[in-house]
């Protein structure tokens, strides 16, 4: 029942953004709708963020423990968007399930290229030791948002069709 987990979730302090698991199936044109059940939860006060058309999350014991999702740029491209772990699971591999799945949906629906942007030097190694990236490039924060000495994204790149 999506009304108890919405619920359950923002009970847990959680934030919540609204995940299309059927995107294509229910809008082929790709364009996003606000339903009556978006108005709803928007009344309840129940999201607090973007609207996401590809995404995950993982549970563990009935609580939500990591989301992650990613933007289709084009036919060929998209970029993840996020990837969050609860630091009560860090180590268990709920990251890692996470970012492989999403990569499974990419190459299901013939992503060739997938970008990925982020600061912090343990993530650009776990992204390049675990998964094959490579470092493409850097781009220059437009706002303040992870780590506040760093002053710049390290984009990172990963061949779908090679790996």
């Amino acid at each position: 029942d999506v009304q108890a987990q919405m619920a359950e979730a923002n009970a847990q302090g959680a934030f919540v953004f609204w995940n299309h698991p059927y995107w294509t199936a229910q809008r082929p044109d790709g364009v996003a709708a606000l339903t009556p059940v978006h108005a709803e939860f928007i009344r309840k006060g129940w999201l607090h963020g973007i609207e996401v058309a590809n995404g995950f999350v993982a549970e563990a014991e009935g609580r939500i423990v990591g989301p992650c999702s990613y933007i289709v740029h084009s036919a060929d491209l998209a970029e993840t968007a996020s990837l969050a772990v609860d630091p009560a699971c860090k180590g268990g591999g709920v990251g890692h399930l996470l970012q492989q799945a999403r990569l499974d949906e990419m190459r299901e629906r013939g992503i060739k290229t997938v970008r990925t942007e982020t600061d912090r030097p343990e993530t650009i190694r776990w992204y390049v030791e675990h998964f094959g990236y490579r470092v493409v490039g850097t781009n220059p924060k437009k706002h303040a948002f992870s780590l506040t000495d760093v002053n710049y994204w390290t984009v990172l790149e990963l061949d779908l069709v090679e790996t």
